[in-house]
């Protein structure tokens, strides 16, 4: 049985943004991201903190679980920001089949 989430129990506030392509005049293609949801109730969640291989240098992001209201049709291309970060989807996963609760596995885009 999946844990439910309690809806009060959203304390974040995250905004869910969609990639959108157009062609201008001289058939350039400018992508944008624009806000799809902007100010939607959540709790994040980190699994993982950021860490680096002190010997490769290799950063990992930290990667981080949102939990958000189940009613919102979102997509693997859209991300998350979260205070100051931004954050890749990289799995969604409906925790209740009542469309209740809607859990996004996301990844801190490192610039």
């Amino acid at each position: 049985m999946s844990k439910t989430y309690p809806i009060h129990l959203f304390k974040q506030i995250v905004s869910i943004q969609r990639l959108s392509s157009s062609v201008d005049s001289s058939g350039g293609v400018s992508q944008t991201w624009s806000s799809e949801y902007a100010s939607v109730k959540a709790s994040v969640q980190p699994i993982s903190p950021r860490s680096a291989d002190q010997s490769v240098q290799d950063i990992q992001p930290a990667r981080f679980n949102v939990f958000i209201a189940g009613d919102l049709q979102i997509e693997t291309t859209d991300r998350v920001l979260f205070d100051s970060r931004t954050l890749r989807i990289t799995a969604i996963k409906n925790l209740s089949q009542a469309d209740r609760i809607i859990r996004l596995t996301a990844e801190e885009v490192l610039v």
